[in-house]
């Protein structure tokens, strides 16, 4: 499995995580020239080599000759689709765009369309955003990590006004994410460098077991007595061909409350993004039979589920912990069969190994249509599935 994990020890930029691609593992040449499909005049990519405490580092600065007019949404989405750039880099820097414009437009309390800002508008973000997206995409990695944030401390001056580090649309891009302050007073994590990490991300941990094959320092603008202000990249290879993410569970027991009401609540807690919910048996305190209701969930969700428990059953107090997955790479494909589309999950073991398991929502849909016992049409799945392992045709 290749990873990329980045260590943000004092912070993360769009700048910096530009540097650490092009100081561990992309060419200045192809970032070149994934600047020019933009089609904007007057950018020019620099990139040098400098210290940071001790560290040496490569700094990425964007210069513009002209104006910089401040682009709403639209303005950036048209640019972006009008480019030269592949279709999949054009979707996903198109989305961290949105995700940035959503954190703006929530914390000023107005449209996502209406969003008018130097950190959307600005060639340089513009910029930091399809460079990274193009690194991202030139190096396929199979799962991208990163260590908690150092977000810095203080207060920075904006045209809004004198705000906390971090600062607001920061804060909103960083829900669900482990985060901490040093004593640098700086803004050490920026919406951009937010905004790119956490489409990408897929867990906010320590270094995992890795074999690291490369090496780089992007460099941030500042300079700090004894602390590189540098991001550090990691390109390795983890022989645990597993996936790894990191839960919340939350508990409450429960042994008052009417059991037929469970139905309606478990609809509820998957509309809020619970992840799977389950009911134990238990012999409660005074000597009553009861149940204990486990939900896990993603961190940035976790509020809502806890609101929800308090204010539905009929529990006064819940607990809740961080926990650990281990599960298969997979994904969902869809087979032709002769009762129609079904829908497969389909999972990777190390080594190359294939399990598969049909979808129940789309058995239960065809038996439904059909009016037949839905294991029939698991049977004709799980058939037709295994010809097409079995032929090494294109599932």
């Amino acid at each position: 499995m290749k990873i990329l994990y980045f260590n943000a020890f004092n912070g993360i930029s769009g700048d910096m995580i530009l540097g650490s691609f092009l100081d561990c593992c992309i060419s200045f040449h192809h970032l070149k020239g994934e600047m020019e499909k933009l089609g904007l005049e007057g950018i020019e990519l620099e990139k040098r080599a400098v210290e940071k405490a001790g560290i040496r580092a490569t700094k990425v600065s964007i210069r513009f000759k002209g104006s910089t007019p401040r682009r709403t949404l639209s303005d950036i989405e048209q640019i972006i689709n009008e480019s030269r750039l592949n279709e999949v880099i054009k979707e996903d820097s198109i989305e961290i765009f949105r995700r940035l414009a959503k954190a703006e437009s929530f914390v000023h309390g107005i449209s996502m369309d209406k969003v008018h800002f130097h950190e959307l508008g600005a060639v340089d973000t513009i910029a930091d955003i399809v460079g990274a997206v193009s690194c991202f995409n030139r190096i396929e990695p199979d799962a991208v990590m990163c260590s908690p944030i150092n977000v810095g401390a203080g207060t920075i001056k904006t045209e809004h006004g004198v705000l906390p580090v971090p600062a607001p649309a920061t804060v909103e891009l960083l829900k669900g994410v482990p985060v901490y302050s040093s004593e640098i007073k700086a803004e050490l994590c920026t919406p951009t460098g937010a905004a790119i990490i956490t489409f990408y991300a897929n867990e906010f941990n320590q270094l995992p077991e890795l074999t690291v094959d490369k090496v780089g320092y992007g460099a941030g603008d500042r300079d700090f007595e004894g602390v590189p202000n540098v991001l550090r990249l990691m390109l390795g290879v983890s022989e645990n061909d597993y996936l790894h993410d990191e839960i919340m569970e939350v508990q409450t027991n429960i042994d008052d409350m009417n059991p037929e009401v469970w139905s309606h609540i478990f609809d509820k807690f998957f509309e809020m993004g619970a992840l799977d919910v389950n009911l134990m048996d238990a012999h409660m305190k005074k000597n009553r039979p009861g149940t204990v209701l486990s939900v896990l969930v993603r961190r940035e969700n976790l509020q809502t589920i806890i609101d929800y428990i308090l204010k539905a059953t009929s529990s006064f107090g819940i607990r809740y912990h961080r926990t650990e997955r281990v599960k298969l790479k997979r994904e969902i494909r869809t087979i032709k069969t002769k009762l129609g589309k079904i829908e497969i999950k389909v999972g990777y073991l190390p080594g190359g190994e294939i399990k598969f398991a049909p979808e129940y929502n789309s058995c239960r849909k065809i038996a439904g249509e059909k009016n037949i016992p839905i294991i029939e049409v698991y049977q004709e799945a799980n058939r037709v599935f295994q010809l097409l392992l079995n032929s090494d045709n294109e599932i």
